[in-house]
């Protein structure tokens, strides 16, 4: 798989999170004043912005590495059901414990 550039890595990143800031933005004001919290914008912003664009990422990487024969994400390893018994309450507890703080 070919390394992308610095420049390209930090585009990449940082590209999903700009859009939803620029859509929470614009939105937040107009959501308020019909009388929804500003979350809703921010939950907006994620499902119509982000999320769809981390998703067309992955598309066009996908369709670059199919012509080249080689997968999208390289370094997979397999997870256990007992590790996913662990990691999920542990990830849940570490949630609600962080909305409390």
């Amino acid at each position: 798989m070919q390394q992308l550039s610095l420049s390209g890595l930090v585009a990449l990143h940082l590209a999903p999170g700009a859009g939803g800031t620029l859509a929470y933005v614009i939105l937040a004001g107009r959501i308020a004043e019909v009388g929804y919290p500003p979350l809703t914008a921010f939950l907006v912003a994620i499902a119509a912005v982000i999320v769809p664009t981390e998703l067309a990422i992955l598309v066009l990487a996908y369709a670059g590495s199919r012509r080249q024969g080689k997968p999208v994400i390289t370094y997979r390893a397999h997870v256990s059901i007992a590790d996913w018994a662990k990691l999920v309450p542990a990830l849940l507890a570490a949630a609600v414990v962080g909305t409390r703080c």
